[in-house]
């Protein structure tokens, strides 16, 4: 695909992104951006890419070919590359919205098992009507949910950063 093909050329060529940006007259992180494949060069760039590497715009694209090399039949090729990343882009960014609130309903549920727990934990310590042993019992329950709601809280927190930290890394 276009973002492996410009990364391996560059490489072969023994460009940093920084020379390569300077030669094009853009930013690193432009180079950067269409080297992960969260934008494309416009139809103009690619062909200076072309002249910078020495190779053919087609195989610069990975297609198998393209008749002429005018720049409306690149631009066709690239926006067709744009659409299949903006497709990409549009699922990855929903699968990572609803990680965010799956982890989010999971903290929630953790703090809710927490502030029960430790309701309970209160009003039974409390309450002198209880035997030593039936406030054990009682106790023994409220850490229990006091502890499977940090432990909830806690995955849900994870789930929460990870889907965020995910996100964040693909879209640059």
């Amino acid at each position: 695909m276009l973002n492996e093909n410009l990364k391996k050329l560059r490489k072969q060529k023994g460009f940093t992104q920084e020379e390569l940006a300077a030669q094009l007259h853009v930013v690193r992180q432009t180079v950067s951006k269409w080297e992960k494949g969260v934008s494309v060069p416009d139809a103009q760039t690619v062909s200076r890419l072309a002249e910078i590497y020495e190779v053919n715009v087609s195989d610069l694209l990975g297609t198998v070919t393209i008749p002429d090399h005018r720049e409306d039949t690149i631009a066709q090729e690239l926006e067709k590359i744009n659409r299949q990343m903006t497709a990409r882009s549009r699922m990855l960014r929903t699968l990572w919205n609803i990680l965010t609130v799956v982890g989010i309903l999971v903290m929630i549920r953790g703090l809710s098992g927490v502030c029960i727990g430790a309701m309970n934990y209160s009003a039974a310590a409390a309450d002198p009507a209880y035997s030593a042993e039936t406030l054990h019992m009682v106790l023994s329950g409220c850490i229990s949910v006091v502890t499977k709601g940090g432990i909830r809280t806690a995955a849900g927190l994870g789930i929460t950063m990870v889907s965020r930290f995910l996100y964040r890394s693909l879209n640059g």
